[in-house]
């Protein structure tokens, strides 16, 4: 999965990485433009746990996931990233009530249907009803958005449940 979340006019988080509706996680790095702040984020249905990298680390998330992110306290979802990633994680487990087609459009090459779900989320569904992305709308207007290619997820540490 890539992310790009806007914070501000000059001020933008992009992350790449992994989503897993099977173990019900995702595991990503995120860089803020501008400061080139890095993190990695492990984030969990209500639940995320970052742990801060040198600015110029890799652009992608390392494996083994590192300890100190296993470790790391988690929080509620704090920013429009982490409630975009917790949106998908959360779509994973049941199909959303009031779906609306809102057009037809084109992803990577594929056509796709937009349908637009309560509380301002837009899914990008394939012909075969595979999401390709998902857009969240914030509080401030801006739609954040999260882009989906389907593979295979290594297997990561699901971690320990009471986390």
């Amino acid at each position: 999965m890539t992310v790009t979340a806007p914070l501000g006019p000059s001020a933008t988080l992009r992350g790449t990485g992994t989503l897993s509706w099977a173990t019900s996680s995702a595991y990503l790095v995120v860089i803020e433009d501008g400061s080139g702040r890095r993190t990695l984020r492990w984030v969990r249905p209500g639940r995320v746990a970052e742990a801060h990298r040198s600015p110029d680390g890799p652009a992608t998330p390392p494996t083994p996931m590192p300890a100190g992110l296993l470790a790391a306290p988690a929080r509620p979802p704090g920013d429009d990233l982490d409630r975009l990633i917790d949106a998908a994680l959360r779509a994973g487990t049941h199909a959303p009530d009031g779906a609306l087609r809102v057009r037809e459009d084109r992803v990577a090459d594929r056509a796709v249907d937009v349908v637009e779900v309560p509380g301002g989320r837009r899914w990008w569904l394939d012909r075969g009803g595979l999401p390709r992305r998902l857009e969240l709308r914030t509080g401030s207007g801006v739609w954040v958005r999260l882009d989906l290619t389907p593979g295979r997820v290594s297997a990561g540490p699901a971690g320990p449940a009471s986390r």
